[in-house]
């Protein structure tokens, strides 16, 4: 709990001041304005500096959050943005928040403001924050993306757990393979030189071991080449049409494209953003160039009067079902809420989606990584005791 001073005035319109104990500055400016009061002033006064928050903890998110939460107090931006920043360590983000508030205090918008800083913050924030400021629901807006985007980011984290934890267990099983590789060969070539003895099996072996190198190289070379490969056509629509057909993953990952989409949309559809301004930037947060390439006929074919079901459904990826759920909703009158449902749905599918993968990938790796190291050492292992027989006939 920390203490914090403050100036301000009373119901009756007189200036006042005194300290307050809160967990934060929101949380005591609240405390405040719920007694009648209007602080003007609010600074922390004790010597103990608030926990700081990091760029690896989400600062994006707690930014976010945190931004909500102050202007839903009545604080003004410049001083939120400063409030925030002043607890992080440093870095890129710090130094981002530093110019966000200086064109704060120039004058400009929050989204002209974060627009400066293309590297930070992605195009679709900007137009966001316009969105939720044009509408006077700023403080909704920055809520709605903090929790968005912590959602995406879990969904995310589960899908690369399922996929790293098992690759990374046949990488150690192929380094312990390499090390044994590296160690031992040279001692049997040693062995056999120095000792002059033809033991059953050692030349084999050695022969075994230099074919398999050669082999592997070109083994290794060519699935590098092919991974820089595969990475080079996901980035174009055509790649990510071939990566939505591969069983799990692609499922997986046409339900973060989706739900990055969606929850946006939802987002911007709630404070009342119409649908043919919302849906280039809802595209654009999806993060997908499948959907970047078709976003301008999208918004053209809404603002020709298409329902959000029906632009929706010539969306690739987009299944019928969802299309046709939504085309309801907008009939109903419910479209922003069901929209953002609809995004919740496709993350909880993505999550269990996930532990599927890793249920169905790590007892392979573990496989894989036992054959390979159970294989390493009897190969280790025959030879020298082949040798050690030669020497007692």
């Amino acid at each position: 709990m920390a203490t914090y001073s403050w100036k301000g005035t009373d119901p009756r319109g007189r200036s006042t001041k005194g300290d307050v104990a809160a967990s934060s500055l929101a949380e005591a400016a609240a405390g405040l304005r719920a007694r009648g009061l209007c602080p003007l002033i609010l600074e922390r006064s004790d010597a103990e500096f608030p926990v700081r928050p990091t760029v690896s903890a989400d600062a994006f998110t707690m930014f976010n959050r945190n931004l909500s939460e102050m202007t839903a107090v009545g604080l003004p931006l410049p001083r939120a943005v400063r409030e925030f920043a002043a607890g992080l360590r440093g870095g890129r983000f710090k130094a981002a928040l530093d110019r966000v508030e200086a064109a704060l205090r120039e004058g400009k918008a929050l989204d002209e403001a974060v627009a400066e800083d293309p590297a930070i913050f992605p195009p679709y924030y900007r137009w966001m924050l316009k969105a939720g400021a044009d509408s006077g629901n700023l403080s909704g807006m920055l809520s709605a993306v903090a929790r968005n985007t912590e959602a995406i980011r879990t969904a995310r984290r589960a899908f690369l757990e399922a996929t790293m934890y098992p690759l990374l267990i046949v990488i150690v099983a192929l380094l312990i393979c390499a090390v044994g590789m590296v160690f031992f060969v040279p001692f049997y070539r040693e062995l056999s030189s120095s000792q002059s003895l033809d033991a059953p099996g050692l030349p084999g072996f050695l022969r075994t071991v230099e074919s398999t190198a050669r082999i592997g190289s070109i083994v290794i070379g060519a699935g590098l080449l092919v991974i820089m490969a595969g990475v080079t056509l996901l980035r174009s629509p055509a790649g990510e049409r071939i990566l939505r057909l591969l069983p799990i993953v692609g499922r997986i990952r046409r339900h973060l494209v989706l739900a990055r989409m969606l929850g946006a949309l939802g987002v911007m559809l709630r404070v009342g953003v119409p649908l043919p301004t919302a849906l280039p930037v809802a595209l654009g947060a999806a993060g997908s160039r499948e959907l970047d390439r078709v976003a301008g006929w999208l918004s053209s074919r809404a603002s020709d009067g298409l329902g959000l079901g029906d632009v929706l459904s010539k969306a690739p990826g987009v299944s019928l079902e969802v299309a046709s759920f939504l085309s309801v909703a907008e009939r109903t009158g419910d479209a922003p809420q069901a929209t953002s449902q609809v995004a919740d749905l496709l993350l909880e599918q993505a999550l269990s989606d996930s532990e599927a993968l890793y249920i169905l990938l790590m007892p392979i790796a573990l496989l894989g990584a036992g054959v390979l190291v159970g294989g390493l050492l009897v190969t280790l292992v025959y030879p020298y005791f082949n040798f050690i027989e030669s020497l007692h006939p």
